[in-house]
């Protein structure tokens, strides 16, 4: 059960990013295509290790 909330709130989190991101693209604001991914895959990582370290 713990496992499972530890996801979800990981995916709500990367989900929260994608569109972030998403509107801010619209909007007009560009960011380098790999950065954009390097961004989203550390800020994901930093959750996942924060939750599993707060666990």
């Amino acid at each position: 059960m713990q496992q499972l909330s530890v996801f979800l709130t990981w995916f709500v989190a990367l989900t929260v990013m994608t569109i972030g991101l998403l509107v801010s693209r619209r909007a007009g604001y560009r960011l380098p295509h790999g950065r954009t991914i390097a961004l989203i895959w550390t800020g994901s990582a930093l959750i996942g290790l924060a939750l599993y370290l707060l666990r």
